[in-house]
Formats: structure tokens, sequence, C-alpha cells
């Protein structure tokens, strides 16, 4: 009898977990497929998983993008431009404009070419995620100035895409600030960055994510980092540069950690290898590596679009400002070309003295223990 009635007791179990735990796989699919920036992220990458500078890629991802700023009810073009490296090689971006009774301008932007590793997930996938829902979220709203959303072809290339339109559109926008979003979502942190050293646009940006309750960290120094082969500064190496350059004050959303041991920039504390450019930068990985990615573009697509429909926004933004100094006065390819030559001076120092101090002393067979200064 009471092998009989354990029996039960197991078949009931059984029957319960059978029922309970489908519907818990469910309840978390229904949870994933229900958030906005999980399922915008997810179908930007699964219909446009190889986006390499000036392929055919590219253009799919800027036609992808444009068909949906058509969608949220925007007029939207596709801007090509000759890549400038290869001969025939064509560079493809995607824009739609928010239009107003004001001349005043803002650009948003976001990076949709990768160099074709992995699926470009964290960069820039998530940045391209953040654009479209800003655009989607803004449609509906009455704004004083213009918005024009700028996905760009191009940035690994050297910020193709963004060049192209600045030089293309021929003042025809009077562009008070750039908001850039690049690796926005997936780091350790999320970061809000203008200048290295502290500007009205930053504070305004940083006051807006704090009155939405976001976790976001402005920041005004950003460490240069031995990063893909070169030394960079992450705050440098993005879209937001091309229009510093020009003059127009910028913001740049990005997520990683820059307070760590290490004093370098790095993306997690748990995962030291980053996958930044690498074959390992795919959705699956951002969604092991944080989880919490939705909540970080959630959150930055909020601070945003609370900041431009701020009424004090017009105001605010006109005492924005450009920081003229060494860091932005040197072109982008020098700097980098300055870094190169300094790592190829300390290699070649080091093959050559490394070899120095050996065996200078005839005298072998006397003992060394005394001889503080022996090699």
């Amino acid at each position: 009898m009471k092998k009989i009635t354990l029996g039960l007791i197991m078949i009931a179990v059984l029957m319960i977990a059978v029922l309970i735990m489908p519907g818990i796989d469910t309840a978390k699919a229904d949870d994933e497929e229900g958030n906005e920036t999980y399922e915008v992220l997810k179908d930007f990458l699964e219909s446009c998983p190889n986006r390499k500078s000036f392929t055919e890629g590219e253009k799919a991802a800027a036609e992808y993008v444009k068909d949906k700023f058509e969608e949220y009810g925007y007029t939207a073009e596709l801007l090509s431009s000759e890549s400038g490296r290869d001969f025939g090689s064509i560079c493809t971006s995607a824009m739609a404009v928010k239009e107003s009774g004001g001349e005043k301008t803002v650009v948003i932007t976001a990076h949709l070419d990768s160099l074709g590793l992995g699926e470009g997930a964290f960069d820039n996938g998530t940045g391209v995620a953040a654009l479209l829902l800003t655009a989607k979220r803004l449609s509906e709203e009455e704004l004083p100035f213009k918005v024009v959303f700028l996905a760009t072809g191009g940035e690994e290339e050297g910020f193709v895409g963004v060049d192209y339109f600045l030089k293309s559109s021929g003042g025809k926008y009077d562009i008070v600030l750039n908001i850039n979003y690049d690796v926005c979502a997936g780091g350790e942190e999320v970061y809000i960055f203008s200048e290295d050293i502290p500007t009205p646009q930053l504070d305004y940006f940083a006051e807006a994510a704090k009155s939405v309750g976001a976790d976001i960290k402005s920041v005004v120094y950003l460490p240069t980092s031995f990063y893909a082969g070169m030394y960079v500064n992450i705050g440098q190496a993005n879209d937001g540069y091309v229009f510093r350059q020009a003059g127009i004050p910028s913001i740049l959303f990005f997520s990683g950690k820059i307070e760590s041991e290490y004093g370098v920039y790095i993306e997690t504390d748990e995962f030291l290898n980053n996958i930044m450019h690498t074959s390992s930068d795919t959705f699956e990985e951002i969604n092991k590596r944080n989880p919490d990615f939705k909540k970080q573009l959630e959150s930055i697509v909020k601070t945003v679009v609370n900041g431009l429909t701020n009424p004090e926004f017009e105001a605010k933004i006109n005492s924005a400002v450009v920081v003229s100094g060494v860091e932005y006065e040197l072109p982008y390819y020098l700097s980098v070309a300055v870094n190169a030559a300094t790592i190829i001076v300390a290699v070649i120092c080091l093959i050559k003295y490394s070899g120095k101090g050996k065996n200078i002393r005839p005298d072998k067979g006397k003992d060394d223990s005394e001889d503080v200064f022996g090699y």
C-alpha cells in the first residue's frame, strides 16, 4: 500500500512539473518577445547579419533601416557615395527627417556597418536599435526643431557615411547637436560622453537621465586603450568625432567599463576578452554577458526622448560647445599613425636592447653574491 501511495505521489509531482515547466518557459519567452528593445535588435540582426562596410550587406542594412523609418511615418532616403577607398566601392547610409517649423536641427546617428565579423550585435546593432526606437517614439511628438535620423555606413572604415552627409547637405541644416549611439548597450555600464571637460550638453542629458530614473553615468575623461590592434580613445573613435571637427557639439552614448582596475576601457568585469571587432560579437554573446542590455537600451531611449521633448531643450542647447584641443586638432588618422609609430619604436627598442647587459664581465668565475649591480 505504501509503495502504491508513493507511486501515486510521484506521478502527481511529475504531472504538475509537466504542466508548470512549459508555463515558465512560455512566460520567459513572452517576457523577451514582448520587450520592444529585444524585438527590434533581434530582428535587425537576423535580417542583416553581415554588414561589412561598402558591401551589399551594408546596403541591405541601409534599406532595412529606411523601410523602418517609413513604417514610422517618415519620408526616408538612402545616401550613397564613393567610399574613397577601393575604386567603385559604395558607402550606403539611410536617413529620415522629422520636419518642424524651426530651423534648428538635431542629428541622431548610429553606424549600421560592421567589420563583417560575427553579427556586429554589440558594435553596432545596439546603436541601430536605439536609433530606430528613438525615431519611433518621437514620431508622434511635436517639436520646435528638426530631427535627422541617420544610420551611417562606412564608420568602421573612417566615418565615410557621416562625412558624406555633412559635406553633401551643404549647410542645409542648422545643426545644433549630434547625439551618437555606438556600442551603447551590453557593456557593464552605460555612459554619456561629450568632451574631455564638462560641457552644457553633457550636463543637460545627465539630468535628463536622472529625471527618468536611468542608470547612466556621465564622464569627462576616457582612458586611451589598446584596442583592436591600436591605441584609441573610445570617445574619439566614432561618428561624433566628425561633427566635432566640423564645429558641431556632440554627445556619445556607449557602454562598457572605464573605472576598471586595469585603467583602460573594457566591456565587462566578468569577461575580460572584449567582443567588439571579433567573431564573438553576436546577439547570443551579449545576452549571455549582460542580459540587462534590454534595460540599458530602454534607459538610453527614454533619456534622449525626455531630453528632446523637454520645453527647456532649445534654450539649454544654445549653450552647447565644442572644445578645441590637441585631441581634436589632430586628424584622426594622424593620431592613429602617431600611436602606431610609438608602438613600432617601442618594439624596436625592446628587440635592440633586450640582449644588452648580459655577459658584460669577463670574470665569470667571480662570486656575484655581493655585487648588487650584477646583471
